[in-house]
């Protein structure tokens, strides 16, 4: 999603309309996490349409500008500026350009190098395990497929030796504590998690990112605390809260290994709020309940 759109009154008000409207959909639907799915697809259809509306319109607008000029109209040439700046904007962020100079102009080099940026995260070709370059697309993903798969296979756990560590814990919260732990969650305290979310970050796999829930908090988050609810009943989240995207990351080392590259999974924005929670909750909590040796779970603890 192109988070400028939320600054604009017609997709804010476009979208507080329709999503009324999907509100009395939820009728229609067994539980509230399958009604919460459909209504993050409605909200990404819609959100696609509005921009390509608003994209013709503009082009539209760029055209009618240069007409404009052309026919000696100098006063249309604040307005092309404008409007080349504003692509200048964008052809930034998607080349994650942020410390470019306020006054640079743009360049034929500058617009390669952000399709450069997009071209340079396929991965092209990988090694595998007998030293054969791969280069079809199926073939690339069985070889990371089995890297991984390897990699984190879960060894041998002695189970008996599992069980005599958690018996030795002698540790527990308090009864308040537990009170206070399993309490209904609240709007406002989900809404303390969506604030502490930093902005521009890839969204997950539904495109929303966390500047849409701040900016339409007041109309989506009572509604987000009912899914959570819903899903708490039900004993499982919604798919699309399950679901994560793995992308690859370049590490230093040959480009052709498997092991030089990191995978990383993003997830979806209300899973994150919903995780954030949480972790505000135990982060009272674990104080009482981790030793001051323990380098982690803590905060001010680091390893």
């Amino acid at each position: 999603m192109n988070t400028e759109i939320l600054r604009e009154a017609d997709y804010r008000e476009q979208f507080k309309a329709r999503y009324e409207g999907w509100r009395t959909l939820r009728p229609a639907f067994s539980t509230g996490l399958e009604w919460w799915d459909n209504v993050k697809s409605r909200i990404k259809q819609f959100t696609v349409q509005y921009c390509v509306a608003r994209a013709r319109r503009r082009r539209e607008e760029f055209l009618s500008l240069c007409s404009r000029e052309r026919n000696g109209d100098s006063s249309a040439l604040h307005a092309i500026q404008q409007y080349l700046d504003q692509k200048l904007r964008g052809a930034r962020v998607r080349a994650r350009v942020h410390c470019v100079e306020a006054e640079e102009k743009p360049t034929i080099t500058f617009y390669r190098d952000v399709t450069k940026y997009a071209i340079d995260r396929r991965i092209k070709r990988v090694r595998d395990v007998h030293g054969v370059v791969q280069k079809d697309p199926l073939d690339i993903v069985e070889v990371f497929k089995s890297y991984y798969e390897q990699l984190y296979t879960r060894a041998d756990v002695d189970e008996g030796l599992q069980q005599s560590l958690v018996d030795n814990i002698d540790k527990t919260p308090s009864k308040e504590q537990n009170d206070e732990l399993g309490s209904p969650l609240t709007v406002d305290e989900l809404w303390k998690a969506v604030a502490k979310v930093k902005g521009g970050k890839a969204p997950g796999s539904d495109g929303i990112p966390v500047e849409f829930y701040k900016c339409f908090w007041g109309t989506v988050g009572h509604d987000l605390r009912d899914v959570f609810v819903s899903a708490f009943l039900a004993g499982s989240l919604s798919p699309s809260q399950r679901t994560g995207v793995i992308t690859l990351l370049p590490k230093s080392g040959g480009p052709l290994e498997p092991k030089n590259k990191r995978p990383i999974t993003l997830l979806n924005v209300d899973y994150k709020i919903l995780a954030k929670t949480l972790c505000n909750r135990l982060g009272a909590v674990m104080p009482d309940l981790v030793g001051p040796f323990q380098t982690c779970a803590v905060r001010g603890h680091s390893i």
